[in-house]
């Protein structure tokens, strides 16, 4: 009834309508499929839930699992995982049988390493979290600083706030304290400095 703005027909610039895939949902059957810029259907809805293409693959949910597939909708990444998070340098947190770990683009495990929780790679490290206790795992998958860590932030400008025994600290990129615990609280490194909390004074 008017209450739409008529649709742009001039072209989209900056989109190749080679490579763009677009998903839409079969009305008759609620299934995800996608369609290229023209409007036709290049891969048949046959998927409960399909993500968005990035560079030429895409996650997609299928009999209650979770994979990955390429432009002709055959999966790259078996679909028998309960989650995958998004890719970053070719590694992606997947969830199965309720831990997390790392898989690489076939969706093969690169390590024998498992967590309660895992968190995407952000500049070569990934936060992980078990028994209740946090660390950090490599590209590889593999511990780099150990799951002790009681609290901590993520790293900036190369270090990251750590809680230890009850007390903040700052650790390096390999774990090692450079400012031992000593404080009851402590923000991320920013500019060069830490803003600290010791004995009710900031």
């Amino acid at each position: 009834d008017g209450a739409f703005v008529e649709e742009n027909t001039e072209p989209t610039v900056g989109i190749d309508p080679s490579l763009f895939r677009a998903s839409y949902t079969d009305a008759s059957n609620f299934l995800v499929g996608y369609k290229d810029a023209s409007g036709a259907v290049v891969i048949p809805p046959r998927f409960e839930w399909g993500g968005p293409f990035e560079e030429g693959r895409a996650k997609v949910e299928f009999e209650g699992r979770f994979g990955v597939i390429d432009k002709d909708g055959q999966f790259v990444v078996p679909p028998e995982y309960e989650t995958i998070f998004d890719y970053v340098d070719g590694v992606a947190v997947a969830q199965k049988d309720g831990y997390f770990f790392f898989i690489d683009s076939s969706g093969r495990p690169i390590s024998d390493e498992r967590f309660d929780y895992a968190w995407p790679h952000k500049d070569g490290l990934a936060l992980v979290k078990r028994d209740g206790r946090f660390g950090y795992a490599d590209s590889t998958g593999q511990l780099v600083v150990p799951t002790i860590l009681e609290e901590t932030f993520g790293f900036n400008e190369g270090l990251a706030v750590a809680k230890v025994g009850g007390q903040f600290g700052l650790i390096d990129r390999r774990g090692r304290f450079a400012v031992t615990p000593q404080y009851d609280y402590a923000w991320p490194v920013e500019k060069g400095s830490v803003l600290v909390r010791k004995n009710g004074e900031t």
